[in-house]
């Protein structure tokens, strides 16, 4: 800890420090001169501290660029099965159409055969009742 030697201005008296202080420069450990070997081991130290967050840095960015490498690698594989599936759907979607068509004219031709069928029918029945008529008329004009 360290404190300020004030000089009031007016009176150009020194203030001492307060008396709590005092034990604090006694205990106060000299600083000893650093040697040239000890400035060296600490400048070596210093450079060794530094290249060892410089590898931790570049081994983060290594490992982020393989994070984002898997991350593109997913993201495509992701986007291909989606392509498939969107060709898939639409592939089922148009044989659901076309099956829906060929069965609506199936549908519609069996129409169209009960139709003549009937028509036939009635032509048939129109027919026999014209051959009949004629018949009954000579049954009935011979009866009569």
């Amino acid at each position: 800890m360290s404190f300020d030697v004030m000089i009031a201005p007016e009176f150009g008296i020194l203030k001492k420090p307060p008396g709590r202080l005092a034990s604090l420069k006694k205990t106060k450990k000299k600083k000893k001169e650093l040697t040239k070997e000890e400035v060296e081991a600490k400048m070596k130290a210093a450079e060794e501290r530094r290249k060892r967050k410089e590898a931790k840095m570049i081994a983060r960015l290594s490992t982020s660029a393989k994070e984002l490498k898997v991350h593109k690698i997913a993201n495509d594989q992701e986007r291909t099965i989606q392509e498939q599936t969107e060709v898939k759907i639409s592939q089922t979607l148009d044989k659901a159409a076309a099956n829906r068509e060929a069965h609506f004219r199936a549908m519609k031709e069996k129409m169209e055969q009960k139709k003549r069928h009937a028509e036939k029918v009635r032509l048939a029945k129109l027919e026999r009742l014209a051959e009949n008529k004629p018949a009954e008329e000579e049954a009935e004009a011979s009866a009569v």
